[in-house]
C-alpha cells in the first residue's frame, strides 16, 4: 500500500445513518489509514467501542430532544426541524474538525450530502471528498448494485469495497 491518507468519516443522522459509515471508517482504519469518524454525540460509545478516534457533533440532549419532536414526523416540518436542528448547527464544527486535520494532497472526507460544512471545506481546499449516501430503499428502487450497504447486515455488505475505491483512487 502507498502512502496512508488521513481520512475523515462523517456520519450524520440517525442509527441507519451511522453505522454504514462506522464500517466505512473501520475499513478505512483496517487497511492502515489514520481515520477520524464524525458523528451525533449520542455515538461516542460505538466509536469507542469498535476502536474509532471520534468527534461528536452536538450534545446527546439536543439529539434526544430533536428526535422526540412530534414534527420530525409531519410530512411537512419535518425537513425544517432536521435542518433547524440537525443540519444547519452541523456545519461550522463539521468545517472546522475538517481544517484541523487537512493535510493536503492525504486528506479525503466521505460525507453525506447534509455535511454541509464538508462540500465548503472542499470548495476551500479542494480536498478530496466523497459523498457517501446509504440507501436500501434507493437501491433497491433503482436496481442498482448498493455498494454502501451496512456491515450489520450479512452478505450485503459492500463497505470493505467502496474503502478499497477510495484507498486506490486517493494514493495514486
Amino acid at each position: 500500500m502507498s502512502k496512508s491518507l488521513n481520512a475523515i468519516v462523517i456520519g450524520l443522522g440517525s442509527a441507519g445513518d451511522v453505522h454504514p459509515n462506522v464500517g466505512l471508517a473501520l475499513t478505512l482504519q483496517r487497511r492502515g489509514h489514520c481515520v477520524l469518524f464524525i458523528g451525533p454525540a449520542v455515538f461516542r460509545q460505538l466509536a469507542a467501542r469498535v476502536g474509532l478516534e471520534f468527534a461528536a457533533i452536538g450534545t446527546e440532549e439536543e439529539y434526544y430532544e430533536t428526535i422526540r419532536n412530534p414534527d420530525l414526523w409531519h410530512p411537512l416540518r419535518s425537513f425544517k426541524l432536521v435542518a433547524n436542528k440537525l443540519i444547519l448547527p452541523a456545519v461550522r464544527p463539521v468545517y472546522d474538525l475538517i481544517a484541523a486535520r487537512h493535510e493536503p494532497g492525504h486528506t479525503v472526507v466521505t460525507a453525506p450530502s447534509t455535511a454541509g460544512g464538508a462540500r465548503i471545506a472542499q470548495e476551500s481546499w479542494a480536498c478530496r471528498w466523497r459523498r457517501f449516501t446509504c440507501s436500501h430503499l434507493f437501491c433497491a428502487a433503482r436496481r442498482i448494485r448498493c455498494v454502501t450497504a451496512s456491515p450489520a447486515f450479512s452478505g450485503c455488505c459492500r463497505a470493505a469495497r467502496c474503502a478499497g475505491c477510495i484507498s486506490a483512487r486517493q494514493t495514486r
